[in-house]
């Protein structure tokens, strides 16, 4: 609805109308019981006569008619102004509500948002401690494996170590029984060559002479057979040793490329988690400044005021052991300054005239130590410039023949803006006497 056109259908206004038709028409009826020449708008009559003249009660009508008239007409206007403006507001509360309910469901869809997000980087890092924990179970067991096989190995190396002192005490016994075994058969060969010899005489003598030999010749034979079977027996357990070896061989060799496998494996699935975890890190740290707000004051001017709150502060006399916030800060300098305000108050104007007096005399003493410094510059400057002044030389420019002449360097003098002595005592003033810069 325009809140400048009023509606037609308006209960006040309507009456309002009708009730100005209603004392217009009394009103006009109230005139034409006015004779003629009473309504005429110029008169012959002088102004004196006319103030002199008493009002008669038709001319007193006539006027409250007006007056009536004229209030009402006013009173009208003053009816449309205050419903266009009620109109006004309506329109301005209705565009404040809308806007706050387009704010509202801003708001209310941002808050989704951000709970959604947040809902989704806790699952994100759930499912990430879950994954970390199961890696480090994983991990736990490999290594628990690792350690059964790497002790496994360790056992069946000594087995292999103690199966080699056997094998190589048995190749020992192995040996030794060849040796014996050679000497046997030379004794078997002796033996046989002595029992076919065809001299009687001979082989009676040595007969004679080596009885025991002789009479045990068989059993010499059956010892060696017995001996070349251990033998065999002892060559078998030999092979069947180096097989046995070579089998253990073969299979601590693939148990160690499967440790290696397994160690490679799980080198790959940490680099893996590592990575993932980088990413997960990277996305949740873009998420979070989506989400976050661009602040309206950059972090540069936040510093420099903390640090002014901070230099102020600890001038002041405050504590920064305890830690304090930077709304802590302020508000022991509100404290501060009202507690100087409170004692400006008090102090009054004779403390006021004392202060002024101590001033003055620090400005005295000041402005004497500044006009000394002052002309010890100044006779530092003259004493320079005269040295450089010898020491520059500038040739004329003129005649050919003329001599080279010492001329005075011109020297730019600065010019020192003076301040007033009413602001330097107000400076002065505030840098004594009140604690905050």
């Amino acid at each position: 609805m325009n809140p400048f056109s009023l509606p037609i259908t308006d209960p006040e206004l309507y009456l309002m109308r009708e009730k100005q038709r209603i004392e217009e028409r009394a009103s006009t009826a109230g005139q034409r019981l006015i004779p003629v020449y009473m309504r005429q708008s110029k008169k012959t009559s002088q102004i004196q006569d006319e103030l002199r003249r008493p009002n008669s009660p038709l001319d007193q009508s006539f006027k409250k008619n007006q007056r009536s008239k004229s209030f009402n007409r006013e009173n009208i206007q003053e009816l449309i102004l205050r419903k266009r403006e009620i109109l006004l507001t309506k329109k301005k509360i209705e565009n404040r509500k809308n806007s706050i309910s387009s704010l509202d469901t801003i708001t209310q869809s941002r808050e989704e948002e951000h709970k959604k997000a947040a809902k989704c980087l806790e699952d994100n890092l759930l499912r990430v401690e879950k994954y970390e924990e199961n890696l480090k179970t994983e991990a736990k067991r490999r290594a628990d494996m690792a350690d059964k096989k790497t002790k496994e190995r360790i056992e069946k190396q000594i087995e292999i170590n103690e199966l080699q002192q056997e094998i190589d005490h048995l190749y020992g016994l192995y040996e030794r029984n060849t040796e014996e075994l050679r000497q046997l058969l030379i004794l078997k060969a002796f033996v046989e060559e002595l029992s076919a010899s065809p001299e009687p005489e001979k082989s009676s003598t040595f007969m004679t002479e080596n009885f025991e030999s002789l009479y045990s010749s068989n059993n010499l034979l059956q010892s060696i057979m017995s001996l070349e079977k251990i033998n065999l027996f002892l060559i078998q357990q030999a092979q069947e040793g180096e097989i046995n070896l070579e089998n253990l061989k073969s299979k601590n060799n693939n148990e160690i490329k499967q440790l290696e496998n397994d160690n490679e494996q799980v080198i790959t699935n940490i680099k893996t988690i590592e990575r993932n975890k980088e990413i997960l890190s990277t996305k949740l740290i873009g998420m979070l400044d989506e989400h976050v707000e661009k602040p309206l004051i950059s972090f540069e001017i936040m510093k420099n005021i903390h640090d002014s709150l901070v230099d102020i502060f600890l001038t002041i006399g405050g504590d920064m052991g305890t830690y304090p916030s930077d709304f802590e800060m302020l508000e022991t300098l509100e404290n501060s300054i009202r507690a100087e305000i409170d004692k400006s108050k008090l102090l009054g104007e004779e403390g006021l005239r004392l202060k002024e007096k101590e001033v003055d005399k620090l400005r005295r003493v000041r402005n004497v130590e500044n006009l000394k410094s002052k002309e010890i510059e100044k006779a530092k400057e003259i004493s320079e410039t005269l040295d450089r002044r010898k020491k520059k030389v500038i040739k004329k420019t003129g005649r050919v023949g003329m001599e080279r002449s010492k001329i005075p360097e011109k020297v730019k003098e600065k010019i020192k803006v003076e301040i007033p002595q009413e602001i330097l005592d107000r400076r002065e003033f505030l840098e004594e006497y009140i604690p905050y810069p």
